[in-house]
């Protein structure tokens, strides 16, 4: 699909593909800005639930204050991963939200940020980002999670991602900045393609035409998180339902391949995309796909067959 030229005249708002975004810096993200206005970034408003602790801070990224949320587990095992959750479209509403709330209460130590948040961070009005920075940012998102959590520096990461976030964990986890700290990937409803990622590509130009430079140019492209995965060195546990209307179980598995010692693909029968009649059976797999990831002892980064 053609990304044409942004026009904030427009209502600040995009389609692209399959799912719409606004691109409004004011639209009901005040909570992020008064946290960085008060703490400089720092911000830590906890709360109770269920004796883990839940709190929300900023981070300073695409030249903006982005809202993250944190949870933070009774106790942490030494081997015990941090997860990066990013949500789909949805945000911090509904399923993905009770998708967060299952992982705290299985005790991960968790900082999750709303995917449609930071789409709308995308500096200068720009309608995509190169893999590399989406790369960089996740990789500050995860430091600034183990500061607030407490983490060493060194804990390792598992990338959880739904819908839109499973594109955006993928295509990023794939990118050589963030694979020394990644253990695993886990992907739920991956897509096709992410539109809001581009990935160059390098076409030559004779030099005779002289209306176009001479030599290698770059022209971007959408990120394709089913090709990603086949630079994502770290376990990867993919989960799709069978009449997802993105792309089927069925589909999936023949982009996907066939699983491995460390590569696995769960379908799950559901009507959609959210598995809006099958939320248990979810549950119960990403719970399982999170054992089954977090398993693998090798070191992060590290090749596996």
């Amino acid at each position: 699909m053609k990304l044409s030229q942004h026009d904030p005249s427009i209502d600040q708002r995009m389609t692209l593909g399959r799912r719409t975004l606004s691109r409004g810096v004011a639209r009901g993200r005040l909570g992020a800005f008064a946290l960085a206005a008060w703490t400089g970034g720092c911000a830590h408003i906890p709360a109770i639930r269920a004796q883990h602790i839940t709190s929300r801070t900023a981070v300073h990224v695409q030249n903006r204050w982005l809202s993250l949320r944190l949870s933070h587990p009774p106790s942490v095992a030494a081997a015990q991963p941090l997860i990066l959750f990013v949500t789909g479209d949805g945000g911090w509403h509904g399923k993905d939200l009770d998708a967060f709330d299952h992982l705290i209460t299985w005790g991960y130590p968790v900082v999750g940020m709303s995917a449609p948040d930071y789409l709308d961070h995308l500096g200068d009005g720009a309608l995509q980002l190169p893999a590399e920075r989406l790369a960089r940012d996740l990789a500050e998102i995860v430091d600034t999670g183990r500061s607030q959590l407490g983490l060493s520096a060194t804990t390792p990461v598992l990338l959880l991602g739904v819908s839109r976030g499973a594109d955006l964990v993928v295509v990023a986890a794939a990118q050589r900045s963030l694979r020394s700290s990644v253990i695993g990937v886990l992907a739920v409803g991956l897509t096709k393609e992410e539109e809001y990622v581009r990935r160059p590509r390098r076409r030559r130009r004779p030099a005779s035409n002289l209306d176009q430079p001479s030599g290698n140019v770059e022209v971007g492209l959408l990120a394709h998180p089913y090709a990603a995965l086949q630079r994502v060195t770290a376990p990867v546990c993919v989960i799709q339902s069978t009449n997802d209307e993105y792309v089927t179980a069925a589909d999936a598995r023949r982009l996907f391949g066939p699983d491995s010692r460390s590569r696995r693909l769960q379908a799950i029968e559901a009507r959609n995309h959210s598995f809006s009649d099958a939320r248990d059976a979810l549950y119960e797999a990403v719970k399982q796909s999170l054992l089954w990831v977090a398993s693998h002892n090798a070191s992060p980064g590290q090749v596996r067959p």
